[in-house]
């Protein structure tokens, strides 16, 4: 049987049905994943701008590849106690 097709918004609405199923079903973690990566980039973009520093790489870096861009944001944070 031969697959045809279809339209990426059918796509989209297939993975988004899908995605509150599961949910529903218990499969809780990617739902726990997403609020915990929300959570994360609104610390990060309170944190860029209480610092001065520009926020969208980090919180590209962080959709594109999940932790590594919080962990990269962290390791290059400079203090502001140090900083004074």
């Amino acid at each position: 049987m031969a697959l045809r097709p279809t339209h990426p918004q059918r796509q989209l609405e297939q993975a988004y049905t899908a995605g509150f199923a599961g949910l529903l079903q218990g499969n809780r973690q990617g739902a726990g994943e997403d609020i915990h990566r929300s959570i994360v980039m609104v610390w990060m973009w309170r944190d860029a701008k209480a610092s001065g520093r520009a926020v969208w790489p980090w919180i590209n870096a962080t959709l594109a590849r999940g932790s590594f861009g919080p962990l990269v944001y962290l390791l290059t944070r400079r203090d502001s106690a140090a900083m004074a």
